[in-house]
């Protein structure tokens, strides 16, 4: 990576070729993507993630294209279009196959994210429903499963279920609730516990705050 890619990325925020910005969220945290395209000059294109450059190519003749990389594991490309009016372009990012939009769509539908504060600290517990999979800060984690036939204290309602128990730098039990609505149009329901204390899900505002790159 260029050793200046911090500094070409302030100066996106005072103005600069940089024309589009996104923010994606993955397992270990929402990164910041950006794609700097000097169309009227060079056709230069870069892309920062983070603040650093994963793409550089300073002369293209083709003003339209894809600019293919990774963050991580996770395939990206940002797609260059023509606009409604004139020397105008189109911008889109692709995650994993699919326009943003439509992966956090997705994604909002086959994981839960929890950002509990640990030891003062926030952290990022990301549960794929799928495979009841538990990754903490991009890192998957090992989790010891116990079955439920009820957990109601009144004994009120009967749930079939499972209990995900797992721990955060070896000091932090954690346990989810994984169990049945009972109504086929919620299906199944997950509540994360961190020392037996509720920790609600993230919205999705906040699950994409994050710090620009300094």
């Amino acid at each position: 990576m260029a050793s200046k890619s911090k500094e070409a990325y302030k100066d996106f925020s005072k103005g600069s070729d940089v024309v589009a910005q996104w923010k994606v969220p993955l397992r270990d945290k929402t990164h910041i993507v950006a794609f700097e395209h000097g169309a009227m000059l060079t056709g230069r294109r870069v892309v920062f993630v983070d603040g650093d450059v994963v793409v550089r190519k300073e002369f293209v003749f083709n003003l339209l294209g894809t600019e293919s990389f990774r963050i991580g594991d996770t395939k990206c490309a940002v797609l260059i279009d023509p606009g409604e009016h004139g020397w105008t372009f189109k911008y889109t990012l692709i995650v994993n196959k699919k326009p943003l939009e439509t992966f956090l769509k997705d994604n909002g539908l086959m994981t839960k994210t929890w950002l509990p504060m640990i030891k003062g600290q926030p952290r990022r517990v990301v549960l794929e429903k799928s495979d009841i999979t538990i990754y903490v800060d991009g890192k998957k984690v090992e989790t010891v499963a116990e079955f439920m036939d009820s957990d109601d204290e009144d004994g009120s309602e009967s749930h079939t279920g499972t209990w995900q128990n797992f721990m955060i730098d070896d000091s932090a039990c954690c346990k989810i609730k994984v169990y049945s609505s009972q109504d086929r149009f919620k299906g199944m329901l997950y509540d994360l516990y961190v020392h037996d204390k509720l920790v609600p899900v993230a919205t999705r505002d906040k699950i994409l705050e994050t710090e620009r790159p300094s």
